[in-house]
């Protein structure tokens, strides 16, 4: 299902990903002077997995398509 393989477990490179994101979000956050509260890491949450979500049906219709064609 995937179009390149890696040698890290794709859960490992996800979980990597979400922390490394989530950092960056924290980081922006507090340049800004945003309040970090539960409600804005459940937004985040929410938008990180809606994003994937998306990401992975787009990369696997396009993965079938490319097989097909071939």
């Amino acid at each position: 299902m995937f179009l390149f393989k890696a040698d890290l477990s794709y859960l490992l490179a996800f979980i990597f990903h979400l922390i490394g994101t989530l950092a960056l979000f924290s980081i922006m956050m507090f340049l800004n002077n945003w309040l970090i509260n539960w409600q804005t890491l459940f937004i985040f949450i929410l938008a990180y997995a809606m994003i994937w979500l998306v990401i992975r049906l787009t990369q696997g219709c396009d993965i079938r398509r490319i097989n097909q064609e071939a």
